[in-house]
């Protein structure tokens, strides 16, 4: 091994000497190659789509065609009831119902009447500007308002007047029954005259009275009927000895010590009116 480098070695200065002694030219020298690492491939994203709506549809415009809203040109939306109401004919409560809104109803107000306290809506009808929000101002008094004939002069009537109560004359209150022996022992106080207007119209017995034939002094055994005392057509009423039946008219003699008709004797009752004229004796 050492004998062939001696050897290579010995060639290369011979080859040295043989070049005589301009510069050796360097011969360049070519960069190791580096082998080239095979990179795969990006595999390149597929697009995404842009959703578009289904829905979305483009408008057609058909040339010279204009299509234009008709709208009132005096009618003001925005104005509303504040209150349930009447609609009327008229501006008044003297015309017809003619309808009805409820409480916040939309309104369309067209005009108004003279003096303003009545609105006409776009319907026609008529509505109380009081009972209206909202309503513009400005507005023009409507044409052609509805007007009502004046009332007709009525001559007035008297009422039919109910018969006044007339005195009493004979036969028209009668005696129609005596309760001589009451139920109250002693003083019985529950004994009565029954008397019935018998005729057919009020009697005012005023001055009138009832008594017993035999009461000889004894005023208790009087009785005097009220100033102003009227009993209807077919009424009936009792006076009692000592008691009070508001139920029977409410009259009594007020005898308070003992019974004013007797029972074993009967004595009669006596029925006189205003002019002192006996109108009945009952026994």
């Amino acid at each position: 091994m050492k004998q062939v480098i001696l050897a290579g070695i010995m060639l290369a200065l011979a080859s040295l000497a043989c070049g005589g002694s301009g510069d050796l030219a360097a011969t360049p020298t070519a960069p190791p190659s580096r082998a080239a690492t095979a990179v795969p491939p990006t595999a390149a994203a597929a697009p995404s789509a842009t959703p578009t709506s289904a829905n979305t549809a483009t408008p057609t415009i058909t040339p010279g065609v204009t299509i234009e809203a008709t709208i009132p040109p005096t009618a003001t939306p925005g104005a509303r009831s504040n209150a349930a109401a009447n609609l009327r004919a008229g501006p008044g409560t003297e015309f017809e119902q003619i309808g009805a809104v409820a409480v916040g109803d939309d309104l369309q107000v067209t005009g108004r009447n003279a003096a303003g306290d009545w609105y006409r809506l776009a319907s026609g009808a008529w509505i109380a500007a009081f009972l209206v929000d909202g309503a513009p101002a400005g507005l023009a008094v409507a044409e052609d308002i509805p007007t009502v004939a004046p009332p007709v002069a009525v001559e007035p009537t008297d009422p039919p007047s109910t018969p006044a109560p007339v005195a009493a004359i004979g036969g028209q209150v009668r005696i129609t029954g005596i309760l001589r022996d009451g139920l109250v022992s002693q003083t019985e106080t529950d004994e009565y005259v029954e008397i019935t207007n018998v005729g057919d119209g009020p009697a005012d017995l005023t001055g009138w009275r009832l008594e017993s034939e035999r009461r000889g002094d004894d005023e208790q055994q009087i009785f005097h009927f009220p100033t102003g005392f009227t009993m209807n057509a077919g009424q009936v009423c009792r006076i009692y000895t000592n008691e009070d039946h508001p139920e029977w008219c409410g009259l009594s003699f007020n005898h308070g010590r003992s019974g004013v008709w007797a029972n074993e004797d009967p004595d009669a009752a006596v029925l006189i009116d205003a002019a002192g004229t006996v109108v009945q004796r009952w026994e």
